[in-house]
């Protein structure tokens, strides 16, 4: 009897163990899921298919769990939402925005295996490339409070403006001069900073006269790595994706020099009333980034590098964006938005940031029906839910609760 006892009431201790050790790893998990953001769950979840290869069809974009749309916008027939993984040496990372409580203490990611791109001190976050296999322990840090994997962001602007009287400006035309207009003004004293893909840093138009390349400054993410060009020569960089040329329309669009063609013969001049072609501000100071994928992460770290060139050389700022994303968060909150008003702000005048409205409106009409006042009722469950945090997508909330939208009209 004192043996059965005994063997009883050691089954009971380990039955508690192992309740306690079940519990433990559900609130573990429960607490490292609440640090993925919507793009990280897309991508474990992309990821998690894959590795159990469940299906051989052809590769789609990856679908966030239980999101319902309409059979004419389904995800299968949309762009690719979210970064591929690069592999490097026989390790795979993948690009991340991660929030931190404590910007001093990076000690903890770095052991991961983290390589930190850029740091943004006043918004409390990171760009980085993390292991694939690192971001489970890596929302683990008590340190680490979100991690986003990079979104990737569509080329726009397709169309360049066919009449903007722009040469009005750069000659001081006399209409001009009856507007009020005392100076020419083509953009010289001004860092203009594009960001876009497959940007042709050698064109013609990027050069003066002389043959002098107008480019200060270069930065190039060729896909696996980033690099930043204090000199730009005649032969280096050369171009970040040569499979693409939007970065090179905007471009030149933007801050081409003005040139004279004559058959194939293309010439520079500065004599703007006489050019075939030109750019609004052929004058300006350029720093061209060209991203070989538009992955938000690298987008930013561009940006940043613009930034900080510009208040050093003691210049204003204008940087053009072709591109953007129909997803994510479009009501001020986000990486972006906060990015923008630290740095675009009331507190920086001479800082102006400019983005493209998309090309959306006729192939892919996207849109909500109703007024919402930051709550969806949700007949399934007969509650309301708010937002839980000001960065999550409405999507995230859908797809929890189970709630339909409509996506289009």
């Amino acid at each position: 009897m004192k043996h059965l006892s005994l063997r009883r009431f050691c089954l009971r201790i380990a039955a508690l163990l192992f309740l306690f050790t079940v519990q433990d790893k559900t609130l573990y998990a429960q607490r490292v899921n609440t640090k993925y953001a919507w793009t990280t769950q897309m991508f474990l979840d992309e990821q998690k298919k894959q590795s159990e290869q469940l299906s051989n069809r052809p590769r789609r974009a990856p679908r966030h769990p239980g999101l319902w749309l309409d059979d004419s916008v389904r995800m299968s027939k949309l762009h690719r939402l979210i970064a591929s993984p690069d592999t490097v040496g026989g390790v795979a990372y993948i690009s991340c925005f991660i929030y931190l409580k404590e910007m001093s203490d990076l000690a903890a990611v770095r052991s991961l295996g983290v390589e930190i791109e850029e740091t943004f001190d006043e918004l409390n976050f990171v760009t980085a490339r993390v292991p694939v296999l690192q971001l489970e322990p890596l929302a683990g840090i008590d340190n680490v409070t979100r991690i986003k994997v990079a979104q990737l962001m569509q080329p726009t602007t397709d169309v360049a403006r066919q009449k903007t009287n722009v040469d009005d400006l750069l000659t001081l035309s006399a209409d001009a001069t009856v507007a009020g207009v005392t100076d020419k003004y083509d953009g010289t004293g001004v860092v203009l900073g594009i960001i876009d893909t497959g940007i042709d840093f050698q064109h013609i138009a990027f050069k003066d006269k002389n043959g002098k390349s107008r480019i200060k400054r270069a930065y190039v993410y060729d896909g696996s790595s980033a690099r930043e060009y204090t000199t730009v020569t005649a032969s280096s960089p050369t171009t970040d994706n040569e499979a693409k040329d939007h970065g090179t329309h905007t471009a030149t669009t933007a801050g081409g020099s003005s040139v004279i063609a004559n058959g194939s013969t293309v010439t520079v001049t500065d004599n703007h009333a006489d050019a075939t072609y030109g750019g609004m501000a052929p004058g300006s100071d350029l720093y061209l980034a060209g991203c070989a994928e538009l992955l938000d992460t690298y987008l930013m770290d561009a940006l940043k590098k613009m930034v900080n060139y510009a208040d050093t050389e003691g210049k204003p700022l204008v940087v053009s964006n072709s591109w953007g994303s129909e997803w994510g968060p479009h009501d001020g909150t986000g990486e972006w938005a906060d990015f923008v008003s630290q740095y675009f702000g009331d507190s920086h005048p001479n800082h102006i940031i400019l983005f493209s409205a998309g090309n959306e409106a006729v192939a892919l009409p996207l849109y909500m029906i109703g007024m919402f006042k930051h709550r969806i009722f949700c007949k399934e469950e007969r509650s309301q839910q708010l937002f839980p945090s000001r960065h999550d997508s409405p999507f995230q909330i859908l797809s929890q609760h189970r709630c339909r939208l409509p996506l289009s009209g």
